[in-house]
Order: structure tokens, then sequence, then C-alpha cells
């Protein structure tokens, strides 16, 4: 019985310790995942030193976690963070951060294996001793490829205690993702030939497989998965359970099955899943599962930093010229990725959105290495035909490597992008709001204390008292100050001043016309397609962080694909190719249909922003006197989308009226077919119809449409 309720106590206590730290990780500015990992190397310390000697169950159950098998970590944990992460991150900004995440995670990573292999052989030609005998290439090239892929779960945990930009920490997220292929990859070219799997193929092709052979598989099991739990499964319970055996389907069959990368599958698979099934997933299943995966990758992380540093005290052994070498291997590792880094910076500066130096700082640093690198070392570590020294070797500085980018770089990275100006901090427009924000709130709170003291059976209360639970008075030079007349600056810096609040209020104005679009669409109202497509315009606009003026894409309502069919039906009624047959009509009309339905849902989401607009003119939020120009110039630019889109769908219904007849008509079958639904899911949690009654309602309102569709 002992034995079975080892896992359950070793789980449990991971989990409180985790609870206990993560309540105070809050007061100090060491990053959670770094306390749990040095909680871990405690535990396995005390136990090793005997401190547990009159508690056989606790020592047995370290001894368990020390001897775990390495793809016990791989297989049980990484699925879960990978999938998280994959799921959680921004498809617009990972799209146009991919290739410079690419570039890093490729050739980046080749030339770090080549010159930290090169840097092992070049020290143990000049340190003395056994633990530097690194003489054979074949051995440094594998230790090469096993450290120099940043860790995933290392990095995702800490970028998720960072307050870094977005399209930052997507590109660090999508190198650390994207380079565990490539590492894996490097690593078994050299390590397969000890492990009596020796690859056939080149390595180019061999590469070209673990990539290919990754996206093919995550794809596929993706499309399969997307198609259940939207077609057969609806309840949220049952689509989570799908996501989740599907998770671990792909990256088991990808890095069991295929020898290929489960990570490089899993990417796929969850930016699939998350771009082209959660919207068209209910609103409460959405909720539902970015809470339980939250919770699932919250649970990974506290287990797999305790492990991990509980294997590493346990298993680890080292001298004093052990350490001295650790540490020279580390410092030439933290500066052959600033190496490659560099040589790489003219590309990496050009895509995408590009980095600059100060960027390129923090991405030197914030290469860490964690349960992925420990996970291959402990591979190495029990393959018997690779000699004991080496092995040792291998787990040796796998292990110095890990905690030292854990304890130094991860410690040091907060402070490192504080100074470098990384961290997003409150700008001057938002502090302006926020003071009168505050000073609204305070008002209204002293005039509903008024209003109480009219009331005659309150007349005893102590007003002092409530009075010392009002918000704190903002600050009377944030209240003063104002576009036209900053206290003590220049008209350039009012003109940034100005900037700054026409860039917080066109987000606040942006986040307004995603929430519109996103319920246009679960009304009904649009199609998915239109849906992404639109809020692939809002999502550029963010890009510039509020800087860009809202009708920027205006001119991306183009009338050329109008133009365009006007040609074609002209040249068919020339040469009589059946103008006005039924097939005719149908091909103007899915094409009239795509361009309607955009512009009809992007007026949809600039009027969202303009009632906004009208709400934040009535607010305290801008001074309406001084600060009126800058409503205004918002207004333009939405009016101006606007007036495009209008021009747009007026245009359309001129050239194709049965055309636009038609998907008119569609649209409205559509909102019809969406309101019934609607109506059908509130009956249901009002209780006056069951859950199967639920279930076949739906059923036969998505018949009714497809046959429609089909029809």
């Amino acid at each position: 019985m002992e034995a079975l309720l080892i896992p359950i106590i070793l789980v449990l206590s991971g989990l409180l310790v985790g609870v206990l730290f993560k309540s105070i990780s809050q007061y100090v500015k060491v990053p959670y995942t770094v306390i749990l990992f040095a909680v871990g190397i405690l535990i396995g310390l005390l136990s090793r030193y005997g401190v547990f000697y009159n508690m056989p169950l606790v020592t047995e159950g370290i001894h368990e976690v020390a001897d775990m098998n390495p793809n016990l970590i791989l297989y049980v944990f990484l699925p879960i963070l990978v999938f998280d992460a994959a799921y959680e991150m921004d498809l617009h900004i990972f799209k146009k951060t991919l290739l410079n995440a690419s570039i890093l995670a490729g050739p980046g990573l080749v030339i770090c294996m080549l010159l930290t292999a090169a840097f092992i052989v070049g020290l143990s030609y000049i340190l003395p001793g056994e633990e530097t005998n690194w003489t054979n290439w074949t051995y440094a090239l594998m230790f090469g490829g096993l450290i120099s892929a940043t860790d995933p779960v290392a990095v995702v945990a800490l970028l998720q205690e960072l307050k870094t930009s977005k399209r930052f920490s997507t590109l660090v997220d999508g190198e650390s993702l994207l380079n565990d292929g490539t590492g894996i990859v490097c690593f078994m070219l050299f390590y397969s030939t000890f492990a009596g799997n020796a690859i056939e193929m080149g390595p180019i092709i061999y590469f070209l497989w673990v990539c290919l052979g990754s996206i093919i598989i995550g794809y596929i099991i993706a499309r399969i998965t997307l198609w259940f739990i939207t077609s057969i499964a609806s309840e949220s319970v049952i689509q989570t359970s799908v996501m989740i055996i599907s998770a671990y389907v792909t990256f088991i069959i990808a890095q069991y099955a295929f020898d290929i990368s489960g990570v490089i599958a899993l990417v796929v698979y969850g930016q699939f899943i998350a771009h082209k099934g959660r919207p068209r997933l209910k609103p409460q299943t959405n909720i539902f599962l970015e809470k339980f995966w939250g919770l699932l990758a919250y649970i990974s992380n506290t287990l797999i930093f305790i492990i991990v540093g509980i294997i590493i005290s346990n298993k680890v052994s080292i001298t004093w010229i052990g350490v001295v070498f650790m540490l020279i291997v580390y410092i030439g590792i933290v500066l052959i990725r600033y190496i490659m880094i560099y040589m790489l910076y003219p590309l990496l500066k050009k895509f995408g959105y590009g980095i600059n130096f100060r960027e390129s700082i923090i991405l030197g640093w914030g290469g860490l290495r964690g349960a992925l690198g420990m996970t291959l070392a402990l591979m190495v570590y029990g393959t018997d035909t690779i000699p004991q020294d080496i092995r040792d070797y291998v787990l040796v500085m796998t292990a110095g490597i890990i905690t030292l980018t854990l304890c130094i770089n991860a410690t040091t990275s907060k402070w490192l992008l504080n100074k470098l100006g990384l961290v997003k901090g409150e700008t001057t427009a938002r502090q302006l709001m926020y003071a009168r924000i505050q000073q609204s709130i305070l008002d209204n709170d002293n005039a509903y204390i008024e209003r109480l003291k009219q009331i005659t059976h309150m007349s005893c209360t102590n007003w002092d008292e409530l009075k010392e639970l009002l918000p704190q008075k903002p600050d009377q030079s944030a209240l003063q100050a104002d576009v036209n007349t900053v206290h003590e600056q220049s008209k350039s810096a009012q003109g940034d001043l100005k900037a700054t609040i026409l860039a917080e209020l066109r987000i606040k104005l942006l986040d307004k016309q995603r929430e519109t679009i996103t319920t246009t669409y679960e009304n009904g109202i649009i199609s998915q397609l239109s849906y992404t497509d639109i809020l692939e315009v809002i999502d550029d606009l963010y890009d510039s962080e509020g800087y860009d003026p809202l009708n920027k894409h205006v001119s991306q309502l183009s009338m050329r694909p109008i133009y365009w069919l006007v040609g074609i039906r002209n040249f068919q009624k020339a040469v009589q190719l059946f103008p006005n047959n039924k097939l005719s009509i149908k091909f103007y009309a899915s094409r009239v249909s795509k361009k309607y339905d955009f512009c009809r849902g992007f007026i949809l989401a600039q009027e969202g922003a303009l009632r906004l607009l009208d709400k934040i003119s009535q607010s305290e939020i801008v001074n309406k006197q001084s600060e009126q120009e800058i409503l205004n110039i918002l207004r333009l630019e939405i009016t101006d989308c606007i007036k495009r889109a209008d021009f747009i769908i007026n245009k359309l219904q001129e050239s194709f009226p049965k055309s636009f007849s038609q998907a008119v008509t569609t649209k409205a079958i559509r909102m019809l077919l969406a309101d019934e639904r609607q109506k059908v899911f509130k009956m249901f949690q009002e209780g006056i119809i069951t859950e199967e009654d639920t279930f076949n309602l739906i059923a036969n309102i998505n018949q009714r449409q497809a046959n429609k569709i089909r029809g």
C-alpha cells in the first residue's frame, strides 16, 4: 500500500510546496520557477546527506524521483506545457515573428552547436584533469546539440512572469518552441551512433523530414480533432477531454512512432486549434478551456522544476576543477549565444517586426536551459555504449548549465529588462487618464456620502470613519496636466503627450472593435472567414501600439476585385457565355457575399468604436475642452472607415443586383438560425428543456443549415 501512496504523496507534496511559494513569490524578486528549482535542489541535498534517514517513506519517494525515467518528463509534462503555450500564442504576432524565430532555431542553433563543440574541445587541450577530457569531436558535438537549444518549459515559464511586449515575448517563446526540433535533430545525429540506431539519411534530409513530418502530423490530427469537437461533441467537458487526448496523441505519434519532433507537431496542432477552433466554440467553452489549460500548465510547471532540482542534486557529483570547468563553459555558452545573435543580427532586424540592439541583449541573456536538456542528458547517462566518464561529464555539465542559467539569467532578467527599458511601463497619457478616473470615482463617492447624510436614520454614522475608506486622492499635478498646457514642457513634449493620448485611446477603441466583432460573429451576423479577416486588420493596427491611425488599412477595402468581376461579366455578355444562368449567378454571389460580409462586419466594428468614443467624450477620461481635437481626429478616422465600407457595399449592389440579393439572403438565413440557436440555449439554461432536447434541436438547426448550403 505504501508503494502505491508514494507517487500520490509526492505529487500532493509538490503542489503544496508550489502553493506556499506561489503565495510569497509576489513579495520576492526571484521568479517562481527558480524558487521551485531551488526547493528541488534543497530537498535532494537533504536526502543525499541523510537528513531524512528516519523517514523511510520520504527517502524512498525522493529516490524514486531521482531515478525517474527521463521519458516520463518528456511524455507527461511537455505536451501540456507546449500545447498551452502554442494555444495562447497570438497567431498574428507568431506569423510575423516566425521567420526570425526560425532563423534563431535553425541556422542559429547549428552555429551555437558548432561553436560550443569547438569551445569544449579547445578547453580540453588547455585545462588539465579527467573532468575536461573532451577531445573527441563526436561527444563534443553531441553535447553542443543538447545544450544549445533553449528550453521551451523554462522560457515559457519565465515569460509568463515578465511584462515584456507581446511581439518580443512571442519571438523568444517561438524560438524556444521551434529550436526543440532542431536541437533534438542535432543531438540525435551524434547520439544515435552510440545508441545503436544510427540515422541512415543525411543530416539535411533528416532535418527536413523531422520538420515537415512534424508539421503534417500536427495539422492532420488538428483537423480531425476540430471536426470532431465542432460536428459531434458539443459539451465543454467532452471537447476539452478530446483536446487533451489529441495533444498527447500528437506528441506520442510524432515523438515515438515516427521519431520526429513532438514539440513542433504540438505547436502546429495548438496554433491550428486556437486559430480555427476557438471562433467555432461557444464563449463559455473557450473560457473553460483557458482556465483549465492554465491550471494544467501551472501544475506541470510546479512539479517539473521540483523534479529536475531533485534529480540534479541526487545524481551530480563534482570536483573543484569540475566547478571551474563548468563556470568557464557557462560563460562560453552565453558568449556563443551572443556571437550567434550578432552574426544573424542583420537578418533579424530586417524581417517581421525586427529587433533592436536592446532586445538583442535580452534575447541572448534569456536563453535558459531546463527540463528538456536534462531529459536528453539523462538519456546519455543511461546509455551503456557511451564511456562512463563521458556520461558523467554530460550529466554534470548539463546540470550545471541548467542551474546557472536558472539561478543567474532567470533571476536577473527582470532587472535587465528594466535597465534596458523593455518592460512596459505607464505612459504619461495613461497616468493622466488614470488620475482623472480616480478623481471621478472620488467625486462620486463624496457625492454619495452627501446623499447618505440626508437619510434620517443614518445621522449617527461616523462619517470620518467612512471617509477613511475612500480611494487615495490622485496626483494633482497629473490632474492639472493638459495637452495644450503641460507644465514646464516644450512644444515637442506637448506633441508627444498628444500622440500618446491618441495612442492610448486608439488601443481602447481597437479593444472595443475586437469585442464588437466577436459578438457579431457569435450572433451569426458575419461568417468565420470575415471574422478572421477583420481581426487581422485590427491586429495589424495593434502592432503599432496605437500610433497608426484607425483608417490606415481602409485601402484594404479595395475596389479591384469588384472591377475584376465586372470585367468578367462584361466579357461573358460580349461572347454570350451564359451571363444570366444559375451557375453564373452563384459564381458571382459567392464572391460578392465574401466582400459584402467583410464590409458589413467592418462597419459594425467601427460603429461599436464610435459608441465607445461617445461615452469617452462624456466621461472624465479626457478633458472635453482642451482635448476635443483628439476626439475629433479619432471620430474622423472611424467615419472614414465606415464611408469606405458603405461605398463598397453600394457598388456591389449596383454592379451585381441578383448576386447581391442572394448574398444578403444567405446572411439573413445565417442570422435567423443563429438567433434560433441562442433561443434554444437560453431555454436550456432556464430549465425549460432538457439537455437531450437541446442536442436534438441544435442538430436539427445544423441539418437545415447544411441542406440549405448544399441546395
